[in-house]
């Protein structure tokens, strides 16, 4: 695929006047053009707004709610209770070039979020996390942390690891009963921010 820089017209060799694009023969054009995100890293170009085969753009599964800048999704992994992320709705890969707008909106929904979480299941740590090891498109993840387990629709949770480090190779793969229910309470919470908790601590 091209890069949105070329897709709109421009080449890499646009800055240089001297160039003109009509003059090159016609079997050199395909080579101007971006094939891969790393040469529009290297040629600074934008990222597109939606990458083709990317799986945030946009998330599809676990949806709970959005703003105009992020879409607030549920982990299909629920190793421990009630993770989450942020996806933000453009394609980007580098945190360093949100816009104020987008950063403001964050923090706001992120301060939503872990209340909607606090009132849900009691969460006894929270960890934050912007990793995109797996998925190259800005997220940011909410890891509930709890020093004894949880239950939630008649399940039980445990975090075998509290005050260590997560197990990244833990996983637990929710259900799509599972997440309907966790999205519709968290949805109800960061709604009806005075609902009670539904999760219980055992």
């Amino acid at each position: 695929m091209s890069c949105r820089h070329h897709a709109a017209g421009a080449s890499l060799f646009s800055p240089l006047p001297a160039v003109s694009l009509p003059l090159l023969p016609a079997l050199t054009l395909p080579l101007l053009m971006c094939q891969t995100l790393t040469e529009c890293f290297r040629y600074n170009h934008p990222m597109p707004e939606i990458m083709p085969g990317c799986s945030l753009c946009p998330p599809t599964r676990g949806v709970v709610l959005d703003d105009d800048y992020w879409t607030l999704v549920l982990n299909e992994n629920q190793a421990t209770l009630g993770r989450v992320f942020f996806a933000l709705k453009r394609h980007e890969t580098d945190v360093s070039a949100l816009t104020p707008d987008e950063l403001t909106s964050l923090w706001a929904f992120l301060a939503r979020t872990k209340a909607a979480l606090a009132s849900l299941f009691a969460p006894d740590h929270f960890n934050f996390m912007l990793l995109m090891n797996l998925t190259p498109h800005l997220h940011m993840h909410i890891f509930p942390r709890y020093a004894a387990s949880r239950r939630f629709a008649d399940e039980t949770y445990a975090d075998a690891r509290f005050g260590d480090h997560y197990d990244p190779t833990e996983t637990r793969l929710a259900d799509d009963a599972t997440l309907d229910a966790l999205a519709a309470a968290l949805r109800h919470a960061l709604t009806q921010p005075t609902a009670g908790a539904v999760g219980s601590s055992l």
